[in-house]
């Protein structure tokens, strides 16, 4: 009966060394040089990988030739949070202490100050110089952050080019209605008027009352009454249609406040 060689077969390649030895054991000598092949075989792919890692890095260390890594991104510093802020919109009034670093251009006329969700805000109203007898009149809204630096955000700007050989008329007003919050948004709304023109008599010049709201302006425009009673007349801006309902009969209010020329 032939020998059962079965058991004869190792569990892990072997050196030819040990092909004798399964020989030895009863294993025929064609399966022990097989064996001593595939052992041989796998010393020599041992030897490769061995000789591959050779030349690479030790781990833990990168290779020279390895991309850089990238550096973390810093992330977004938050706005600072004004602790001022609400959402009931309360007007308040501000300090030259309260603006000192908003530093703005021309000479400071008004000062529209409230409370909302945003915190503490800001209608700067200036008055700049021009030649030639000039004037520029601007209303700047800032929004102060919790650390007391101010933001600066959107200007409305009126301007008289030049007035060099006659009278520049050019001003603005600000009263107990500058502050309100007519659509409960918790958002406050700032309105204000001005007028400028450049006369040589007593005739009526622009007069404009304007409704701002974040980024957004609503605007009547006219003439102001002059000492003899003419003008007075004005046009809405088509914005005014999508407003909220409540924002014209306010602008009006302020128009009939507003529009005849102090004496």
């Amino acid at each position: 009966m032939p020998r059962n060689n079965t058991n004869c077969r190792p569990l892990i390649p072997l050196a030819p060394l040990a092909s004798l030895l399964l020989v030895a054991a009863g294993c025929s000598k064609k399966e022990a040089a097989k064996t001593g092949e595939a052992a041989t075989g796998s010393g020599s792919s041992a030897a490769a990988g061995s000789s591959a890692a050779g030349t690479g890095s030790v781990a833990g260390t990168p290779s020279p030739d390895a991309a850089p890594t990238a550096p973390t991104p810093t992330p977004d510093v938050p706005q600072e949070v004004d602790p001022t802020a609400s959402d009931k919109v309360i007007a308040v009034e501000l300090t030259d202490a309260d603006l000192e670093e908003l530093k703005l251009p021309g000479k400071r006329q008004h000062v529209i100050g409230w409370t909302d969700r945003y915190g503490t805000n800001a209608i700067v109203i200036t008055l700049q110089s021009k030649p030639k007898n000039g004037g520029l009149l601007v209303a700047t809204h800032a929004i102060r952050e919790g650390d007391a630096s101010w933001t600066v955000g959107r200007d409305y700007k009126e301007l008289v080019e030049e007035c060099e050989d006659f009278d520049l008329s050019i001003y603005a007003q600000v009263g107990a209605w500058s502050v309100t919050d007519l659509d409960a948004d918790g958002h406050g709304e700032a309105t204000f008027a001005w007028s400028a023109g450049c006369r040589s008599d007593v005739s009526p010049i622009t007069h404009k009352v304007l409704l701002v709201e974040k980024d957004e302006k609503f605007v009547l425009r006219g003439q102001t009454i002059d000492a003899t009673g003419g003008g007075g007349d004005y046009k809405a801006d088509p914005v005014f249609e999508k407003a909220n309902p409540a924002f014209l009969p306010h602008a009006e209010k302020v128009w009939k406040l507003t529009v005849k020329e102090p004496g």
